[in-house]
């Protein structure tokens, strides 16, 4: 194997490197395992470089696992080079106890990706642990180093980022995918939320409903996500001839995600909180609605302990239209008693990675914003 070089290089030995190692890239992506690199000098000459330069490349791709060398024979395309190399970063730890069920769903959808199409995927879970000066933010010391290694094909962020993470992330040339409603990235994979509570305000109205409250989950991730949900909640009430009413909206939380004073509250605490909002000086007999919209499963098993501590039976004093995660038992035992308009996990990460490996082959023409339907249960 060649000896990695010690020379100090200059700012335009740093950019001939850096173009020649794009396109060897290109090359091997483009070409089967075993291949055989161009020799030494025809690099040199087609590309106009040093020795030195095409060293340098080709020793970064040696380090990358992506080429091999044979004494005498030269540079060959590696067996590892097949493989996409992809990271999936969640926004809190998906390993603790306390981590929210649907992303212990995910952990076997990415296996299952993995398996399906020999890719090698990387977790990092989004601790604060390195400061990027340059923006201001605190990264993950593992997510660092792969960025900075080149070790990356392309990355997933399954929960929101803030601006100047994602700001800091895209300086990367990546392709990035996003999983939330609320994102700076190009290209978001979220579930459809106004299709969640145009369904849900559809059966509310058809069940009688006249006074119906929002719980959105979107607050504490700024204006633009809380929008989202105001946008078609409003939307629905003007069909329906009703009157937007402030006192029937909670918004979760009063800052931006990327606040770093923001208290964390769980969904389920949220969802007591807005019952506590909603329900405030009421009782049984004087509820202020009869209706209620929530777009998150463990809020709603929040709502409903409220409920329980003032005796108000859902189905009956109240109806309730809530998201649901496939296969998940967050609200069993209320299956019959609430409005389940369901959301497939599964189907999510499924269209996140499609996506995602479009982009790392090239493609370009793919919306900005790819929604997955919602779907009413009966």
């Amino acid at each position: 194997m060649q000896k990695l070089l010690t020379r100090p290089q200059c700012d335009t030995d740093v950019t001939k490197t850096m173009k020649l190692r794009e396109f060897l890239k290109k090359y091997i992506a483009c070409h089967p395992v075993g291949t055989r690199l161009p020799s030494y000098t025809t690099l040199m000459k087609e590309h106009g470089v040093s020795q030195n330069t095409v060293m340098n490349a080709l020793n970064e791709l040696v380090k990358d696992k992506k080429i091999i060398c044979e004494r005498r024979r030269g540079m060959f395309i590696s067996p590892r080079a097949a493989l996409t190399n992809i990271g999936v970063v969640f926004g809190r730890d998906i390993f603790s106890a306390n981590a929210a069920p649907v992303s212990r769903m995910f952990l076997r959808y990415i296996e299952d990706e993995a398996t399906t199409h020999n890719e090698n995927i990387s977790l990092f879970i989004n601790t604060k642990q390195v400061m990027i000066e340059d923006h201001g933010i605190m990264v993950n010391r593992d997510l660092l180093d792969a960025l900075n290694s080149d070790q990356m094909d392309g990355l997933i962020l399954v929960e929101t980022r803030g601006k100047d993470e994602v700001e800091w992330l895209l300086t990367h040339n990546l392709p990035i995918v996003t999983m939330s409603s609320y994102s700076h990235t190009g290209h978001v994979v979220t579930s459809n939320i106004g299709s969640m509570v145009d369904l849900a305000m559809e059966e509310l109205i058809k069940r009688g409903c006249q006074k119906i409250a929002l719980l959105s989950m979107y607050g504490n991730m700024g204006r633009a996500a809380f929008n989202n949900d105001m946008v078609a909640y409003k939307n629905a009430l003007s069909r329906c001839g009703l009157k937007l009413r402030n006192d029937l909206v909670f918004q979760a939380g009063a800052s931006p995600a990327d606040s770093v004073n923001y208290p964390q509250v769980s969904n389920e605490q949220t969802g007591f909180q807005a019952a506590e909002f909603f329900l405030n000086g009421t009782d049984q007999g004087h509820l202020p609605f009869d209706g209620f919209i929530c777009t998150d499963d463990r809020a709603t098993s929040g709502f409903l302990s409220k409920l329980s501590q003032m005796g108000i039976t859902p189905g009956q004093d109240i109806i309730i239209a809530t998201h649901v995660n496939r296969a998940m038992p967050v609200l069993m035992g209320y299956e019959d008693k609430l409005i389940r308009i369901e959301i497939n996990p599964e189907a999510l990460m499924h269209k996140a990675f499609e996506v995602l490996r479009k982009l790392i082959a090239g493609q370009r023409d793919i919306p900005k914003l790819i929604l997955v339907e919602s779907q009413i249960i009966i």
